[in-house]
């Protein structure tokens, strides 16, 4: 149980971590959050925000397309992408072994899912986490993407109306991602 008196200190990396990715220095972060993970492995905090941190280090190597090229497919994601991933998930799924009905850890298990490609699992933990927390908006919003990558645009469209249903509380920012996503599935239904 030496776990238990390094939990401040791998409390102090994790907040120095947040300070230091809402700064945009997402490297150093991730050093700090590996650091609190590694100090304390039954810390879920530290477990989510590492594997939360490598999914968006793998967000940030995506090629953006512009112009013409928006029309085509982002391409297959490289190595060193699904390298990040595949980490995140290890360290997303510690996470949900300690505390399996945390939706926050399920959404973001689901997102990292959806990136490296196993469409099947982001949909379970996407349905598990708006069954563990069916008004939380992220959950709803993440299952969502999860139908609409399984290419169920139905299915994407219910979970984006209830997403906005439920978002009357979050930034504008987040509604106007749900609203495009949900154009979205509604144009693929034709």
């Amino acid at each position: 149980m030496m776990e238990v008196y390094f939990r401040p200190l791998a409390t102090a990396c994790l907040n120095l971590g947040h300070a230091l990715r809402s700064m945009d220095r997402l490297d150093t972060a991730i050093e700090l959050f590996t650091g609190a993970a590694d100090l304390a492995p039954g810390f879920v905090p530290a477990q989510e925000a590492l594997g939360r941190a490598l999914i968006e280090k793998g967000q940030n190597m995506r090629v953006k397309p512009t112009g013409e090229s928006k029309l085509l497919s982002l391409p297959k994601p490289t190595e060193k992408e699904l390298n990040l991933y595949r980490s995140a998930i290890a360290h997303l799924y510690v996470a949900t072994q300690l505390e399996p009905d945390n939706a926050g850890v399920r959404v973001a298990l689901s997102e990292g899912l959806r990136h490296w490609g196993v469409l099947d699992g982001a949909l379970t933990h996407a349905r598990r986490a708006v069954a563990i927390a069916p008004t939380d908006p992220n959950a709803q919003y993440t299952l969502g993407l999860a139908y609409a990558a399984l290419g169920q645009s139905q299915a994407a469209t219910d979970a984006y109306r209830q997403a906005l249903k439920v978002s009357l509380s979050q930034p504008a920012d987040f509604q106007a991602k749900v609203q495009n996503s949900l154009a979205q599935a509604l144009s693929a239904l034709g």
